[in-house]
């Protein structure tokens, strides 16, 4: 099998540890004394008015905290990323990614890593987990921590990303698909957008176990080398 360390992910060792100090205030009336007219009887002073409970920010509001809700789950973007966030893949830049063919796996792995980046950028797992088998253990983990991240309000972004050199092998009598991956500009942002890495550009060379389940194709084991480092990956 493929050999089994955590796939590379957006400063997933970076502290972020948060404080917010949510505080608010109601304000009182003071009471008034109406001026008697002429010829009338004096009014009485009007009671003191109860004074408003004190009005706190929800802490878990995203309106309050710049985050998502504790809830959160990745199903939809967490709305921390500044700026225009990318669009998700379109399956139309994928020709044949469905279909059950060599052609047809390389295209799922590549509309999978752009899934992967969309989901680094937005929080939102959604694309890359459809193509995703739960077989690939630290594919899934990555996702649940990407998800981890936006809820610290950590995300990565990328200017752009592209693939070349694709090509089928076999490992064991089993095929392996590999696709390179071009990554440019790469940077974390941490801290609702405060603090942002160096951008980067980065080569990655994937080699992935696809197996066809209900007309798709899905990753099911998955090995990438950083260009310059030994290989490492997930089952």
């Amino acid at each position: 099998m493929l050999s089994a360390k955590a796939l590379p992910i957006y400063a997933a060792t970076v502290a972020a540890a948060l404080s917010l100090m949510l505080t608010g205030c109601g304000q009182g009336s003071e009471a008034t004394t109406p001026t008697p007219g002429t010829g009338q009887a004096e009014q009485k002073q009007a009671a003191p008015a109860r004074p408003k409970p004190e009005e706190k920010p929800d802490p878990d509001d995203p309106q309050v905290t710049g985050l998502p809700r504790a809830d959160y789950d990745g199903s939809g973007p967490s709305g921390i990323y500044k700026g225009i966030p990318p669009a998700p893949p379109d399956p139309a830049d994928f020709p044949g990614m469905n279909e059950n063919t060599d052609a047809g796996a390389i295209q799922t792995l590549k509309y999978w890593d752009t899934a992967m980046s969309y989901s680094i950028a937005t929080g939102d797992i959604s694309y890359a987990k459809k193509y995703t088998s739960n077989e690939c253990d630290n594919c899934i983990a990555t996702l649940s921590n990407i998800v981890s991240q936006h809820k610290r309000g950590i995300y990565g972004k990328s200017k752009s990303i592209t693939h070349s050199d694709a090509s089928v092998g076999l490992e064991k009598g089993r095929k392996v698909y590999y696709v390179t991956s071009d990554v440019e500009g790469f940077s974390a942002v941490e801290d609702r957008g405060k603090t942002q890495s160096e951008a980067k550009d980065e080569l990655y060379r994937f080699a992935a176990y696809m197996d066809y389940r209900n007309n798709q194709w899905q990753v099911v084991g998955l090995s990438f080398a950083r260009e310059g480092d030994e290989e490492s990956g997930a089952k």
